[in-house]
């Protein structure tokens, strides 16, 4: 959700765009904070109230908000490729459906953006595991995983730099610390220096 330069506001306030993918959404939408709980009885005053507008950004709604925003008009423009992917991947019945289809769809949008040139410096800024991220359905739970690995492979890596410079405090060479931790000379090097 990019900022809208240009595009007038009475004064401090929010806004949200929908791409309505859940539900139809119309044009615009005001939405109240205080809808989303239950009146209780003895508490219908509401003493606090967040309003925020809501603008549909799907392809052909609000042409002069999305006009007015590079990002947004690159993320309206994605999201309509992904979804003109899905279909033309369903209708020729190539593709498995569901999460294969949605994979596929995603990376084809993706080469759209790059081609009409639309986010592509956030295209080649994002990481492989980014990509992974937005491609891939990602959940807590793999989360969790992949954090766990990363912290092993962190563990790893500080407990093989404490055996390298243990066998260097002990005084084997370079050359042997490599073989025995296969760490790159260079860290080796730098753990040296702290014993000579």
């Amino acid at each position: 959700m990019g900022e809208v330069k240009g595009w007038g506001s009475k004064g401090p306030g929010i806004r949200l765009d929908t791409d309505g993918k859940t539900a139809p959404f119309p044009d615009h939408k005001r939405m109240r904070l205080s809808d989303s709980f239950e009146r209780v009885a003895g508490f219908e005053d509401v003493a606090l109230e967040l309003e925020i507008d809501v603008y549909n950004v799907n392809e052909g709604r609000n042409r002069s908000i999305i006009e007015a925003c590079e990002e947004l008009k690159g993320y309206a423009y994605f999201v309509f490729q992904v979804r003109a992917h899905e279909k033309e991947l369903a209708a020729q019945g190539k593709e498995p459906s569901g999460e294969e289809a949605m994979k596929t769809a995603i990376k084809l949008a993706i080469l759209d953006c790059k081609n009409a040139d639309l986010l592509r410096k956030f295209w080649e800024n994002m990481s492989q595991e980014e990509l992974n991220m937005l491609v891939n359905e990602w959940d807590m739970e793999t989360a969790l995983e992949v954090r766990e690995e990363e912290g092993f492979e962190r563990g790893v890596g500080v407990g093989v730099e404490t055996v390298a410079a243990n066998a260097l405090a002990k005084g084997y060479t370079i050359e042997q610390v490599y073989e025995i931790t296969g760490l790159d000379t260079e860290i080796i090097t730098g753990l040296s220096q702290r014993f000579h």
